[in-house]
Protein backbone atom coordinates (compact mmCIF):
# COMPACT_ATOMS: atom_id res chain seq x y z
CA UNK A 1 0.00 0.00 0.00
CA UNK A 2 2.57 2.30 0.65
CA UNK A 3 5.08 1.81 -1.87
CA UNK A 4 3.23 3.72 -4.12
CA UNK A 5 3.86 6.75 -2.28
CA UNK A 6 6.25 9.14 -4.17
CA UNK A 7 8.82 11.56 -2.41
CA UNK A 8 6.26 14.49 -3.29
CA UNK A 9 3.69 12.93 -1.64
CA UNK A 10 5.51 12.44 1.72
CA UNK A 11 6.76 16.39 1.09
CA UNK A 12 2.79 17.15 1.02
CA UNK A 13 2.51 15.39 4.04
CA UNK A 14 5.06 16.88 5.91
CA UNK A 15 3.79 20.57 5.02
CA UNK A 16 0.46 19.50 5.88
CA UNK A 17 1.84 18.66 9.28
CA UNK A 18 3.86 22.45 9.64
CA UNK A 19 0.56 23.67 8.71
CA UNK A 20 -1.30 21.74 11.77
CA UNK A 21 1.90 22.55 14.11
CA UNK A 22 1.88 26.05 13.06
CA UNK A 23 -2.07 26.57 14.05
CA UNK A 24 -1.72 24.79 16.91
CA UNK A 25 1.24 26.41 18.42
CA UNK A 26 -0.60 29.57 18.39
CA UNK A 27 -3.56 28.57 20.67
CA UNK A 28 -3.19 31.17 22.56
CA UNK A 29 -6.16 33.22 21.13
CA UNK A 30 -8.25 30.42 22.86
CA UNK A 31 -7.71 32.78 25.84
CA UNK A 32 -9.92 35.42 24.73
CA UNK A 33 -13.00 33.26 25.34
CA UNK A 34 -11.51 30.62 27.85
CA UNK A 35 -9.12 33.05 30.43
CA UNK A 36 -9.65 36.46 29.29
CA UNK A 37 -7.90 38.09 32.01
CA UNK A 38 -4.93 36.56 31.40
CA UNK A 39 -5.52 36.85 27.45
CA UNK A 40 -5.06 40.16 27.76
CA UNK A 41 -2.69 40.83 30.54
CA UNK A 42 -0.35 37.86 30.76
CA UNK A 43 1.85 36.03 29.00
CA UNK A 44 0.63 32.94 26.95
CA UNK A 45 2.88 30.37 29.17
CA UNK A 46 0.15 31.83 32.08
CA UNK A 47 -2.38 30.14 29.88
CA UNK A 48 -0.49 26.56 31.18
CA UNK A 49 -0.42 27.26 34.98
CA UNK A 50 -2.66 25.14 37.34
CA UNK A 51 -5.72 26.29 38.32
CA UNK A 52 -6.23 28.34 35.48
CA UNK A 53 -9.34 28.05 33.47
CA UNK A 54 -8.68 25.07 30.59
CA UNK A 55 -5.16 25.12 31.29
CA UNK A 56 -4.96 21.38 30.70
CA UNK A 57 -6.18 22.48 27.05
CA UNK A 58 -2.93 24.94 26.44
CA UNK A 59 -0.85 22.47 27.87
CA UNK A 60 -1.92 19.62 25.47
CA UNK A 61 -2.05 21.72 22.44
CA UNK A 62 1.64 22.55 23.27
CA UNK A 63 2.25 18.84 23.61
CA UNK A 64 0.33 18.33 20.06
CA UNK A 65 3.05 20.64 18.65
CA UNK A 66 5.70 19.42 19.49
CA UNK A 67 4.49 15.58 18.69
CA UNK A 68 3.19 16.81 15.07
CA UNK A 69 6.81 18.43 14.22
CA UNK A 70 8.48 15.16 15.93
CA UNK A 71 6.60 12.96 12.82
CA UNK A 72 7.56 15.47 10.41
CA UNK A 73 10.74 15.48 11.34
CA UNK A 74 11.21 11.24 11.20
CA UNK A 75 8.89 11.85 7.71
CA UNK A 76 11.98 14.66 6.41
CA UNK A 77 14.80 12.21 7.64
CA UNK A 78 13.38 8.74 6.47
CA UNK A 79 11.41 9.56 3.39
CA UNK A 80 13.13 12.39 1.77
CA UNK A 81 16.87 11.94 2.44
CA UNK A 82 17.44 10.57 -0.90
CA UNK A 83 15.88 13.83 -2.98
CA UNK A 84 17.58 16.15 -1.04
CA UNK A 85 21.25 16.57 0.24
CA UNK A 86 20.83 14.45 3.49
CA UNK A 87 23.71 16.39 5.37
CA UNK A 88 21.93 19.77 4.93
CA UNK A 89 18.19 18.34 5.83
CA UNK A 90 19.52 16.56 8.87
CA UNK A 91 20.57 20.23 10.39
CA UNK A 92 16.65 21.18 8.83
CA UNK A 93 15.60 17.64 11.18
CA UNK A 94 17.82 18.39 13.94
CA UNK A 95 16.36 22.25 14.75
CA UNK A 96 12.79 20.72 14.33
CA UNK A 97 13.71 18.14 16.79
CA UNK A 98 15.32 20.85 19.36
CA UNK A 99 12.24 23.27 19.06
CA UNK A 100 9.64 19.70 19.32
CA UNK A 101 11.50 18.64 22.49
CA UNK A 102 11.93 22.11 24.59
CA UNK A 103 8.51 23.07 22.98
CA UNK A 104 7.27 20.12 25.72
CA UNK A 105 9.35 20.31 28.40
CA UNK A 106 8.36 24.02 28.10
CA UNK A 107 4.37 23.20 28.88
CA UNK A 108 5.22 20.09 31.42
CA UNK A 109 7.12 21.92 33.57
CA UNK A 110 5.03 23.17 36.71
CA UNK A 111 3.94 26.84 37.45
CA UNK A 112 5.32 27.06 40.32
CA UNK A 113 9.08 25.67 41.74
CA UNK A 114 12.45 26.75 42.53
CA UNK A 115 15.83 24.83 41.84
CA UNK A 116 17.81 27.46 43.21
CA UNK A 117 17.48 30.83 44.79
CA UNK A 118 18.30 32.57 41.11
CA UNK A 119 16.94 29.68 38.80
CA UNK A 120 13.05 29.32 38.99
CA UNK A 121 10.31 28.20 37.19
CA UNK A 122 8.18 31.01 35.42
CA UNK A 123 9.84 33.50 37.32
CA UNK A 124 9.73 37.50 36.40
CA UNK A 125 12.16 40.10 35.43
CA UNK A 126 14.17 40.97 39.09
CA UNK A 127 12.82 37.70 40.55
CA UNK A 128 15.66 35.14 38.88
CA UNK A 129 16.07 33.41 35.29
CA UNK A 130 13.46 32.00 34.50
CA UNK A 131 13.17 28.29 33.58
CA UNK A 132 10.43 28.59 31.56
CA UNK A 133 11.84 30.89 29.26
CA UNK A 134 15.17 29.20 29.31
CA UNK A 135 13.65 26.10 27.69
CA UNK A 136 11.38 28.68 25.37
CA UNK A 137 15.07 30.11 24.37
CA UNK A 138 16.35 26.83 23.23
CA UNK A 139 13.48 25.89 21.38
CA UNK A 140 13.61 29.80 19.51
CA UNK A 141 17.41 28.76 19.32
CA UNK A 142 15.90 25.13 17.56
CA UNK A 143 13.70 26.91 15.37
CA UNK A 144 16.79 29.08 14.10
CA UNK A 145 19.12 26.62 12.99
CA UNK A 146 16.11 24.45 11.16
CA UNK A 147 15.23 27.69 8.97
CA UNK A 148 18.85 29.20 8.32
CA UNK A 149 19.54 25.55 7.33
CA UNK A 150 16.33 24.72 5.34
CA UNK A 151 17.01 28.31 3.69
CA UNK A 152 20.30 27.29 2.42
CA UNK A 153 19.25 23.85 1.32
CA UNK A 154 16.90 25.90 -1.00
CA UNK A 155 19.34 28.71 -2.07
CA UNK A 156 20.28 24.83 -4.31
CA UNK A 157 16.79 25.03 -6.17
CA UNK A 158 14.89 27.57 -8.66
CA UNK A 159 12.14 28.09 -6.62
CA UNK A 160 10.01 31.05 -6.90
CA UNK A 161 11.12 34.37 -5.59
CA UNK A 162 8.37 35.20 -3.38
CA UNK A 163 9.10 31.96 -1.28
CA UNK A 164 12.33 33.14 -1.03
CA UNK A 165 11.34 37.04 0.01
CA UNK A 166 8.80 35.57 2.17
CA UNK A 167 11.10 33.63 4.27
CA UNK A 168 13.86 36.17 4.13
CA UNK A 169 11.13 38.60 5.58
CA UNK A 170 9.64 36.58 7.83
CA UNK A 171 13.34 35.33 9.57
CA UNK A 172 13.92 38.80 9.95
CA UNK A 173 10.88 40.05 11.54
CA UNK A 174 10.53 36.93 13.69
CA UNK A 175 14.76 38.21 14.80
CA UNK A 176 13.26 41.29 15.58
CA UNK A 177 11.00 40.54 17.22
CA UNK A 178 12.63 37.92 19.65
CA UNK A 179 15.43 40.70 20.35
CA UNK A 180 12.89 43.09 21.30
CA UNK A 181 10.72 40.54 23.64
CA UNK A 182 14.39 39.77 25.39
CA UNK A 183 15.08 43.56 25.65
CA UNK A 184 10.90 44.22 27.31
CA UNK A 185 11.45 41.39 29.25
CA UNK A 186 14.14 42.96 31.33
CA UNK A 187 11.92 46.37 31.94
CA UNK A 188 8.71 46.78 33.51
CA UNK A 189 6.96 47.24 29.70
CA UNK A 190 4.09 44.46 29.83
CA UNK A 191 5.39 41.56 27.23
CA UNK A 192 2.11 40.01 26.60
CA UNK A 193 1.95 41.95 22.85
CA UNK A 194 5.54 41.55 21.57
CA UNK A 195 5.34 37.48 22.55
CA UNK A 196 1.90 37.26 20.65
CA UNK A 197 3.02 38.35 17.74
CA UNK A 198 6.85 36.49 18.43
CA UNK A 199 4.15 33.45 18.48
CA UNK A 200 2.62 34.33 15.28
CA UNK A 201 5.83 34.74 13.45
CA UNK A 202 7.45 31.55 14.96
CA UNK A 203 4.14 29.69 13.96
CA UNK A 204 4.99 30.99 10.42
CA UNK A 205 8.33 29.78 10.66
CA UNK A 206 7.07 26.08 11.32
CA UNK A 207 5.18 26.77 8.31
CA UNK A 208 7.67 28.43 6.05
CA UNK A 209 10.05 25.32 7.01
CA UNK A 210 7.08 23.19 5.72
CA UNK A 211 6.81 25.08 2.33
CA UNK A 212 10.32 25.33 1.45
CA UNK A 213 10.94 21.71 1.56
CA UNK A 214 8.00 20.78 -0.38
CA UNK A 215 8.80 23.23 -2.69
CA UNK A 216 11.95 21.55 -3.20
CA UNK A 217 11.07 18.03 -3.15
CA UNK A 218 8.59 19.03 -6.23
CA UNK A 219 11.11 20.91 -7.90
CA UNK A 220 12.51 17.86 -8.69
CA UNK A 221 16.30 19.10 -9.04
CA UNK A 222 19.14 17.39 -7.71
CA UNK A 223 21.69 19.32 -5.39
Amino acid sequence: MFKNITSKNYAFISLVLSVIAGVIYNSWPLGYWLDRSTFKYGLASDLEKVHHPYYWLFITLDCMTGLIILIMAYINHNKLGKVLHKKRLNYVNLGLVIFAVFTIIAALLPSECSITPILRCRSIAGNGLGIDALTSTIAALGLFVSLVAVRYLSLHHNLKPWIHNLTQTIFVLWIISGLSFIYIAFTSISTHLIQQILLILSGAIIILVGINIYKIVISNEPI
